[in-house]
């Protein structure tokens, strides 16, 4: 069965709650198999979409020097 890249963002997440700390080896190879099974679809790029996906959660968090101008976006 292969995994739609949204429902492998979904699995991820999970799994990103589920662990405490770093993935052990056999956490890893699940989270590699289910990359594996994710289908391939010419139109969407699996990488760009989780890269999306990991910016949207990460940004807010990221530390801005002082003095750096806020992101205005017409």
């Amino acid at each position: 069965m292969s995994l739609r890249p949204n429902e492998f963002v979904e699995f991820l997440k999970g799994m990103a709650l589920g662990v405490e700390d770093v993935p052990s080896a056999q956490q890893w190879k699940i989270i590699l198999q289910k990359l594996m099974e994710v289908e391939k679809d010419e139109d969407r790029s699996t990488i760009r979409e989780l890269t999306k996906e990991v910016e949207r959660i990460v940004k807010p968090f990221t530390k801005r020097r002082p003095g750096t101008p806020p992101d205005i976006f017409f």
